[in-house]
């Protein structure tokens, strides 16, 4: 059997000497070394996906690649934001809440607040 050390970006490698749970050949494929993000990227890719399987060309993989990296940190990214804007209003609206409650006697509060009342009237 061959070494299991590095291979080449795009290169397959199959192994047909072992049979493990009734499958006789095995192969594994090398992936870009650049980062660890990319390697894992590259992994996905080649596991998941028919197009990058059927592409032969080796710049147009990597653009592939980071085009797809691009894509998950601007996903993550928009959520993140998305986060953000919802986290700011929840605490608008709690803090508005209080206000109503302490100076305008409202019944219209957040259930939280009923519970602490003594701290949310000494804030």
């Amino acid at each position: 059997m061959s070494d299991f050390n590095y291979l080449p970006f795009n290169k397959t490698c199959v192994y047909e000497e072992f049979s493990l749970e009734n499958i006789n050949s095995y192969s594994r494929t090398g992936t870009v070394h650049t980062n660890k993000i990319l390697s894992f990227i590259n992994a996905v890719l080649n596991a998941c996906s028919k197009k990058f399987l059927t592409t032969r060309d080796e710049d147009n993989k990597i653009k592939q690649i980071n085009d797809f990296e691009k894509f998950i940190i601007d996903k993550i990214s928009s959520s993140l934001v998305e986060y953000k804007n919802k986290t700011k209003e929840l605490f608008l609206d709690i803090i508005e809440s209080i206000y109503n409650y302490i100076e305008n006697d409202i019944d219209n509060v957040l259930e939280e607040i009923k519970v602490n009342l003594e701290i949310n009237k000494i804030i």
